[in-house]
């Protein structure tokens, strides 16, 4: 007798200016039910406005009524546009908002199949202000300042299908007993004012500030703002703002604006040479998180270049880190312990010798050596230096190295009590690169302790951000944390499968040493099966 199904309905809504992302779904859909749905014996089916013939009704009160109200699931997907109104007005401004807050009013309702709504945002990379980007905006900002609905912004089919791919994953297990939560958003702040009055260190004072308190959407819309006349300061905070969030393509557009600006790019002063020399560092950086090793280094020797030209100590110092962190990844550890003593050298006896970066670098070094006392020695020296001098981004760097340090020294209790106040940190911040590191920290300390459903929760956290980042060392690593939270159970194929997706990806991104580590601890645990012992 073959396994019975369950069906599950997907609305998808939107406006109509991403009708690629549309068929995109469906197309992950059907991929998602012959891989694996029909195996696991649940499969989804993609709903929306073409669901519908004519009608004399009220078409978006049809789309409501007869398909919206029995789907199980709503993917959201807006890019630049809000939508046009309904045509028969019932308070609001889009036939799309309306799907949502119905989609919302189902979620609520016990009787409704209704149990979850993904969120999709189309980075354009556009700095348009019109008045429908301004309302995708509005929207984006309520949602972050509710904390009730989380969303994610794509800036590649690769993120997008991925994305959808997990959350079907993670629907396909779900059960069909009766559900609801209540959920409700704050009441909007139209962005109306004019932004062209204030001057660029304004505005890009302002952008910091929200970007400290972790109001992502607003920050973003003032760095754009910012730096919407090329301002080559602007630009670069705002790359950099886009990095830690893991918007890696648009942070390398930013850094190319950057080289890009006629005064940046044939300037002979040293400020200009800092000026290119941090851009270029910040596109190596970028290339790294992308798998793109071998460009990773092309870019930063170019940048150590420009940062001797420069003649400032620090830059040539962040580059040589970068650099002995891509080579290290490369498995060139004689080159990478050239360029890490080179950052070390320039740094010794300078102002920045006690500086946080510097010896978080070297508590991460120590780490590499296994000298897990002394790195949590110089972490807390970073932490006193802090004490005076706050600054949130070291401090979550900090603690997540003496919470490295703990859980390899088995204390795994203490390890998740410090990788919790990195991850509080980086979550303040929107750091998603930063987060994504502590949860996959959490997840192995939680293994370490037993504790497999939350081990398997923050890995699955971990890896969706790697995903939807394009952080392809990240997502090689969080297969590697699925394949042993697989082993621990015992699920001798999904771990297999883990492990198989972690060594193709470590393969086409040429990390060595990572893809040798995956080996190994997976021959490991062949063994130990065919020994009867657990692993």
């Amino acid at each position: 007798m073959g396994r019975s199904l369950t069906g599950k309905r997907v609305f998808v809504a939107s406006p109509g200016d991403v009708v690629a992302e549309r068929d995109l779904v469906s197309r992950v859909i059907d991929e998602f039910n012959a891989s694996e749905g029909f195996d696991q014996g649940t499969v989804f089916f993609a709903r929306g406005w073409e669901q519908l013939s004519g009608t004399v009704d009220r078409p978006q009160g049809v789309i409501n009524d007869l398909v919206l109200r029995d789907c199980d699931h709503m993917i959201l997907i807006l890019s630049a546009r809000w939508g046009s109104p309904p045509q028969v007005g019932e308070g609001y401004d889009s036939g799309t908002e309306e799907e949502f807050f119905e989609a919302l009013r189902l979620l609520a309702d016990i009787d409704a199949p209704m149990r979850d709504i993904q969120i999709l945002f189309k980075d354009s990379g556009s700095l348009e202000r019109n008045d429908q980007f301004k309302k995708v905006q509005e929207f984006r900002d309520r949602l972050e300042r509710s904390k009730k609905i989380l969303f994610n912004v794509f800036d590649s089919d690769y993120a997008f299908g991925n994305f959808v791919h997990r959350s079907l994953r993670r629907w396909s297990i779900q059960g069909t007993e009766p559900y609801s939560k209540l959920i409700e958003l704050p009441a909007p702040i139209p962005f109306t004012e004019n932004l062209d009055d204030e001057t660029t260190p304004d505005l890009l004072s302002f952008a910091l500030r929200k970007a400290e308190e972790g109001l992502a959407v607003q920050a973003e819309r003032l760095f754009e703002a910012a730096s919407v006349d090329g301002d080559p300061d602007a630009l670069e905070a705002y790359a950099k703002f886009m990095r830690r969030a893991g918007r890696y393509e648009r942070s390398r557009e930013l850094y190319e604006s950057v080289l890009s600006n006629a005064e940046v790019a044939t300037g002979t002063n040293q400020k200009s040479a800092l000026r290119r020399a941090t851009a270029l560092a910040g596109i190596g950086v970028v290339r790294r998180k992308t798998g793109l090793l071998e460009p990773s280094v092309e870019a930063l020797r170019e940048a150590l270049v420009e940062a001797k030209a420069s003649g400032n100590v620090e830059i040539q110092a962040y580059v040589n880190d970068n650099l002995a962190h891509t080579l290290r990844q490369l498995g060139k550890t004689e080159e990478a312990d050239v360029a890490f003593r080179r950052s070390h050298q320039l740094r010794s006896g300078t102002s920045s010798d006690r500086d946080v970066p510097t010896m978080v670098n070297a508590a991460r070094e120590a780490l590499r050596r296994g000298a897990r006392d002394q790195a949590l020695e110089l972490a807390s020296i970073a932490l006193q230096e802090l004490a005076s001098n706050p600054d949130a981004v070291q401090f979550a760097s900090v603690k997540v190295v003496q919470a490295r340090a703990k859980f390899e020294l088995g204390a795994y209790a203490e390890c998740l009590k410090l990788a919790a106040e990195s991850l509080e940190t980086n979550n303040q911040m929107r750091n998603d690169d930063g987060a994504s590191i502590c949860e996959s920290l959490m997840a192995k300390a939680h293994l370490g302790l037993g504790d497999i459903d939350r081990a398997r929760k923050y890995a699955n956290s971990s890896f969706q951000r790697n995903v939807r980042s394009g952080n392809r060392s990240g997502e090689a690593s969080g297969y590697w944390d699925l394949a042993q939270i697989a082993a621990a159970e015992d699920e001798f194929t999904e771990a297999t499968e883990h492990t198989e997706s972690a060594l193709r990806i470590a393969r086409q991104i040429a990390n060595d040493p990572l893809e040798a580590a995956i080996h190994k601890w997976f021959e490991r645990y062949v063994d130990s099966r065919a020994g009867g012992r657990a692993d």
